[in-house]
């Protein structure tokens, strides 16, 4: 069963509602120029062998945008403690996926500083943070992006160096 190739058909097999597709033997469906098989509602298939010969895929190609990952810092180490400036933040930048619009209001993803307190600290403060959590609405890590961030703040006795 083939659909016809001007494409003014919905599918091959078409039903508003539910659709059941049983018996003996096979049936062999191409669906040229819309869906080989479709229903408004949901499809059984029962003692029955289906080929389906073609199937349509969409798929929505996202931009991409690099973005840095910023981070800020709150709190004092222990008195006798500071911060040496030094912090490492890896990876210090993503690429993420999003609609044009969305992505262009994107400047970069944060950890805020309530994530990252040193109140009372006297050594390193290191933490990993799962991206996805800080993303905006609408807005993904693309493919093959770690989904982690590893941020790591340096805090030495004073007078050392």
């Amino acid at each position: 069963l083939t659909d016809g190739s001007d494409g003014s058909q919905k599918a091959c097999i078409y039903s508003k509602g539910q659709l059941q597709l049983q018996g003996k033997g096979t049936l062999n469906v191409a669906g040229n120029t819309k869906h080989a098989i479709k229903s408004g509602d949901y499809i059984t298939v029962k003692n029955l062998t289906l080929n389906i010969d073609k199937v349509m895929v969409r798929v929505e190609v996202l931009p991409l945008k690099v973005v840095p990952i910023k981070i800020a810092v709150s709190g004092k180490p222990v008195e006798g403690y500071r911060m040496t400036g030094e912090t490492a933040v890896e990876p210090g930048q993503v690429l993420v996926a999003g609609k044009k619009s969305t992505l262009d209001a994107v400047s970069a993803i944060s950890i805020p500083s309530s994530e990252l307190n040193v109140t009372g600290r006297t050594n390193d403060l290191v933490k990993t943070f799962d991206l996805r959590n800080y993303l905006p609405t609408g807005v993904g890590l693309a493919e093959g992006e770690s989904e982690t961030v590893k941020v790591t703040i340096e805090i030495v006795e004073t007078g050392d160096e």
